[in-house]
């Protein structure tokens, strides 16, 4: 359903304002401008309830509309003549069962629109994430904790993740291991051969790319076994093998 929300005077194409009782003034070189960081995309949080995007602009009127009745938006002044701002209010995405638990539902996403003076023309999708969970169904617990274990030759394995966040992303901190996002459920973990020393173990971290601090799991990636070669061992030269 369109909500049209922020209707102003409407604009011609070359710029002039129809029944408005404010018209634009053209900027220094005579034209309508309008220019903004507005990214292609916003991530909220369930909490949060409203974002803003500056505009600098000599246009004094925009036409705003929304695709979801979950959010509003319009354009607002500011203390500077020269900038406006599309402010975006959401409502909280609180979503919990009959018994006050939390609900892990998806992203919701709306689609924001904004035009004006015939020379601007935007959209925003406004993603907001409800409660996030992020788990790794397919690793094994060992003593509390996750575990992925690797040959110490080397191994690459896939690691099945489960996410509803928008998008969600991966770290680790040592050079012998990397750690990529295959796709939207999966992490390839590869480890390099350890040519010296005891046993390899790292954490490595799966999290909310909107909310990093809170909305994170982890799990433990260590060698299986040893290397071993023949030079580890002094059988001695008066041992018989059968």
């Amino acid at each position: 359903m369109m909500l049209l929300v922020g209707l102003f005077a409407s604009c011609s194409k070359d710029g002039t304002e129809e029944n408005s009782d404010n018209p634009v003034q053209p900027g220094p070189s005579g034209k309508y401008y309008c220019t903004t960081d507005m990214p292609d995309d916003w991530v909220l949080g369930w909490s949060d309830s409203w974002v803003s995007f500056p505009l600098i602009t000599n246009i004094a009127e925009f036409k705003v509309t929304v695709s979801e009745s979950w959010l509003t938006a319009e354009v607002q002044p500011t203390a500077d003549a020269g900038k406006k701002e599309l402010m975006v209010r959401v409502e909280k995405y609180d979503l919990r069962d009959a018994s006050g638990n939390n609900i892990f539902a998806e992203p919701r996403i709306a689609k924001v629109h904004i035009t004006g003076g015939g020379v601007f023309d935007r959209s925003v999708s406004i993603v907001q994430n409800s409660h996030v969970q992020i788990t790794l169904p397919s690793l094994p617990y060992v003593d509390a904790n996750q575990v992925l274990y690797l040959t110490a030759d080397g191994e690459t394995q896939d690691v099945t993740v489960s996410a509803n966040c928008y998008r969600w992303r991966v770290s680790s901190n040592v050079d012998w291991l990397t750690v990529t996002v295959k796709d939207r459920s999966t992490i390839t973990v590869s480890s390099k051969p350890r040519t010296s020393g005891g046993p390899r173990r790292t954490s490595v971290k799966v999290y909310n790319e909107a909310n990093a601090a809170s909305d994170f799991c982890t799990f433990t990636v260590a060698d299986k076994d040893a290397v071993l070669t023949g030079n580890d061992f002094d059988y001695g030269e008066s041992t018989a093998w059968d």
